[in-house]
């Protein structure tokens, strides 16, 4: 069945869309913290917004034109005797392949042509179609061709136009970012030096991904009173910060993906492992977070983990299982918590694999109940050994098509 065709170039036009887009700008800069924007290195940002906000330019590939053609009924209103009955006809239908931005067939450029274009965009495909009677046919033999050829080079002339104002878009993004952190830096280096001349710490926006502890930290298990049996647990404050501190690092990794994209998964892990022991004191070697085989992060007490964090480069279904019963095979205390840090590395469909990971969950053995999903992080109690174990997903996307 073919799609339902759609008008072009028709949608919204250029300047509305470039006021849409520097919004979206303003709102992605308005997530990054004050201390990350007052840091002395912008660049690794910079390039990630204008890699996050350039938009690619439409590439019509005419050279690979698919054709084919259907008999059809055609509707046809007889003026003379004001009657309306359908005629044998044949449609043609014409495929090309495209490469950039679908969302540029719908904006109106700033230069255009007043004609009304229809087509369907499926898969990186624009099609158009068109019919004639056989009786139109046998008068005009290529009465379909020449309409198609005339309305492909009106939609090539309009590709050209929106190509054009797009150009020109990607020209000035870098300016239209710098502008918007500059206003931001201004802003937070007025609160600072406010602050500072006040003796007061800068407060840290809950939703931002920075995490700049006011002093390091001792973590050590508890011991609930009431038991028989030793049986240590980190506090859930403790839990939460610990969640939060991997939050923040793999924000970092995102918005940084260029370099961090390079980094083996050791390697990402040591990233992770240091961050941590800048917030945390261990057990008398101050090293509560360690290597404990290729990629674990642990923390223990009398030899036996209470906390154990996994991190894995995402290589489908299977990994993402056997990680999951690695992770629980390590924790030994009865109420224990747990993290698994997922690196996306090599799918450019981040959100395919968003998509599979709370389902692939639900299948695991022992599962009892989901507690809480977001953008990027899935929270869920599982049962192991008769205990119920609690494990936090974290999904960072570190994907860069040019490396």
């Amino acid at each position: 069945m073919q799609p339902a065709q759609t008008q072009l170039f028709n949608h919204e036009n250029f300047f509305d869309f470039s006021r849409r887009k520097k919004a979206e700008i303003e709102s992605e800069i308005n997530k990054i913290s004050d201390n990350d924007l007052l840091l002395p290195n912008q660049e690794e940002m910079l390039s990630w917004l204008i890699d996050k906000f350039t938009i690619a330019p439409i590439n019509l590939d005419i050279s690979h034109i698919e054709k084919r053609s259907n008999k059809v009924k055609q509707e046809v209103h007889d003026r003379f005797y004001s009657e309306i009955y359908y005629a044998d006809a044949l449609q043609v239908f014409w495929k090309i392949p495209y490469e950039g931005s679908e969302n540029l067939f719908y904006i109106q450029p700033t230069r255009c042509i007043l004609a009304n274009f229809q087509a369907t965009l499926l898969d990186c495909y624009l099609t158009i179609s068109d019919v004639a009677t056989l009786g139109d046919l046998q008068e005009k033999p290529t009465v379909i061709e020449e309409n198609l050829q005339l309305t492909l080079e009106r939609i090539q002339q309009q590709i050209f136009n929106i190509n054009s104002d797009i150009r020109g878009y990607n020209q000035q993004l870098r300016n239209i970012i710098e502008e918007i952190i500059d206003k931001r830096r201004k802003k937070a280096n007025i609160i600072k030096t406010a602050l500072e001349a006040m003796n007061i710490p800068m407060q840290q926006n809950p939703n931002a991904p920075s995490i700049v502890p006011l002093k390091r930290k001792l973590v050590k298990p508890s011991m609930p009173t009431a038991t028989r049996e030793k049986s240590y647990y980190i506090l859930d404050e403790d839990y939460r910060h610990i969640l939060g501190v991997i939050r923040h690092v793999g924000a970092t990794f995102e918005r940084a993906r260029k370099t961090f994209c390079k980094l083996k998964e050791e390697e990402l892990r040591d990233v992770i492992l240091a961050d941590l022991n800048g917030h945390y004191l261990g057990q008398a070697t101050g090293e509560t977070f360690r290597n404990n085989g290729k990629t674990d992060i642990n923390i223990e007490f009398e030899n036996r983990a209470a906390f154990v964090g996994e991190c894995k480069i995402w290589k489908g279904e299977k990994v993402f299982e056997n990680t999951i019963q690695q992770l629980l095979s390590y924790t030994t205390w009865r109420d224990s918590k747990n993290a698994v840090i997922i690196f996306n590395k090599q799918n450019s469909e981040f959100s395919n694999i968003q998509i599979q990971i709370e389902p692939l969950i639900k299948k695991l053995d022992g599962y009892k109940s989901l507690v809480t999903t977001k953008d990027g992080e899935w929270e869920f109690n599982i049962e192991k050994d008769g205990t119920l174990k609690l494990v936090h997903v974290f999904l960072f996307d570190i994907y860069d098509d040019k490396i």
